[in-house]
């Protein structure tokens, strides 16, 4: 993966693309709020809509919603 240099400015993105390698019809996608990618997105303000990409077949009958 590139490294910006040293000196180039911050940014905060708009929008990301969330990987789904399985996702519920209600939303909720594995691993969802437990690895390096969520908690990169709770630390970014202001948030970015995130957009979960994945494929059809990534569709399960249901994934246990992170505790809140």
């Amino acid at each position: 993966m590139p490294v910006p240099p040293t000196d180039a400015p911050e940014r905060t993105p708009n929008i990301l693309l969330a990987p789904c390698a399985g996702r519920s019809a209600d939303g909720y996608r594995l691993g969802q709020g437990g690895g390096y990618f969520d908690r990169a997105l709770a630390n970014l303000t202001p948030a970015p809509t995130a957009i979960g990409i994945g494929l059809l077949q990534s569709r399960i009958a249901t994934v246990r919603p992170p505790a809140v």
